[in-house]
């Protein structure tokens, strides 16, 4: 069984990978609402 620390860690590094996601996302779509006003 993993202990409780290296749980943490893992959810930590999970939520980062999401928010890295998020961003992604966002710059994507304003990407394109740039160029579709461009």
């Amino acid at each position: 069984m993993l202990s409780p620390d290296t749980e943490k860690k893992r959810k930590g590094m999970w939520i980062q990978i999401d928010g890295v996601h998020e961003v992604n996302r966002l710059l994507h779509l304003g990407e394109r609402r740039a160029r579709r006003r461009a």
